[in-house]
């Protein structure tokens, strides 16, 4: 039986820390891999193509899974149907040079498989990020697809059964594609999962509940730890805060209603806005680069995503004996903000953390994706743990070691 996954953490340097987490496991148990045979549904057809481009990195802090040997999995769940209001797209896609592609319906999903023609025994389950409510249920491929085939590795992913902020649905319809996987294909040597944004979340919720079915994982800016809702919670509470307004306005009228006024009033009052910026930076690591270019990048789709987040604010948030941080610069004591902020009511050693300097959401380059991917079958396959670093502490020269290349206007160290 395999024992949970260690992790390694490449982040980014939003204005929040960035991670890309690696999950490695206790090595393959699985019996050689046979020769790929194709699925009834699939079919095959090679094709010139280029790779993707990587998706951009989002706030992510430390996941720290619990190893339990004698953990019995879930068994997965697989709708029928797409969800009411979804419906599928056409799965079918072009193989690289020296692979088959196989792709059909699994459920209510639709999937694709790319199998190299020299297949090494590696396969990746790939999960993808965050769609709004988009009605079209799509495959996404891995962004290092090229590097994958070229390697010898297949790879599979899921469109799920239906859009929006999905992880638990996500780690069942993953972990059916994988046992689809095993009956067209037998069992792989090594198994990984990764994903990027919510498919981060998707392959962290996999290790909790199909621990037996994945050798590593890598989870590429995932929201753990302080996770995405307390961001977002903490977020309206420090704007109220930078914008005046008191407990007793909050509660008069909800907490969500007053981001009407929260908002404008952050827009008008440049000293208010540049408060809330230094809240949020030492809330979530301190100074670093990029901090300015992702707090703007970000300033209003956290305030967006705090309306669409209401319900679960309101339900789930709870900040009553949160103690803010402070920066001395800001001139405030600790003290003073915590007395007027409004208020709503393991196996650490599987863990390893990087950083990737970058404002963006998962803006990963192929080359440090590809590094991650290559740790981490090292330290699966050959028990020799990756090099990190200390994502908790200061942040001003965090990634250095990690960041291939250094974006432009990066100063190499503060």
């Amino acid at each position: 039986m395999k024992l949970r996954p260690p992790i390694l953490l490449p982040i980014a340097l939003l204005p929040i820390a960035l991670l890309l987490a690696f999950v490695a496991a206790c090595g393959g148990d699985g019996d050689p891999p046979a020769t790929a045979s194709p699925s009834p549904q699939a079919t095959a057809t090679p094709v010139e193509t280029s790779l993707p481009a990587t998706a951009t990195p989002t706030l992510s802090l430390t996941p720290t899974p619990a190893s339990n040997p004698g953990q019995t999995e879930a068994e997965p769940i697989l709708p029928d149907q797409p969800a009411e209001g979804f419906h599928l797209s056409d799965p079918s896609f072009q193989a690289l040079p020296g692979a088959q592609a196989f792709f059909g319906e699994l459920g209510g999903t639709v999937y694709r498989i790319e199998m190299p023609d020299d297949w090494n025994g590696r396969l990746l389950l790939w999960a993808h990020g965050f769609r709004s409510l988009e009605a079209e249920l799509v495959v996404d491929e891995p962004p290092i697809r090229e590097y994958l085939i070229e390697n010898g590795y297949a790879w599979a992913a899921s469109s799920f059964s239906s859009n929006s902020f999905v992880p638990f649905q996500g780690a069942h319809e993953t972990a059916a594609l994988h046992d689809f996987f095993l009956d067209e294909f037998d069992q792989p040597d090594y198994t990984y999962i990764g994903g990027g944004s919510m498919g981060g979340n998707v392959t962290l919720l996999s290790l909790e509940l199909f621990p037996n079915r994945y050798d590593g994982a890598l989870a590429a800016c995932a929201a753990t730890g302080l996770g995405e809702l307390d961001f977002i919670g903490h977020y309206v509470a420090l704007a109220a805060y930078a914008a005046g307004i008191n407990q007793e306005e909050f509660d008069s009228t909800g907490a969500l209603a007053q981001l009407v006024r929260v908002v404008p009033a952050l827009a008008t009052d440049a000293e208010a806005r540049d408060l809330f910026e230094g809240l949020v930076a030492t809330l979530t690591g301190g100074p670093r680069p990029f901090r300015y270019e992702g707090f703007e990048e970000f300033y209003l789709p956290n305030f967006f995503l705090a309306g669409a987040l209401a319900p679960l604010l309101l339900d789930a948030f709870d900040n009553t004996d949160f103690v803010y941080p402070v920066d001395p610069a800001s001139g405030l004591t600790s003290e003073e903000l915590n007395a007027e902020v409004v208020r709503l009511a393991g196996n650490d050693d599987l863990l390893v953390q990087r950083a990737v300097r970058a404002p963006g959401h998962c803006d990963f380059s192929d080359q440090e994706m590809i590094a991650a991917t290559e740790a981490l079958a090292n330290w699966v396959e050959n028990g020799v743990k990756p090099q990190g670093e200390d994502i908790l502490g200061p942040l001003e020269d965090a990634g250095l070691d990690f960041t291939d290349p250094l974006r432009e206007a990066d100063p190499g160290g503060l």
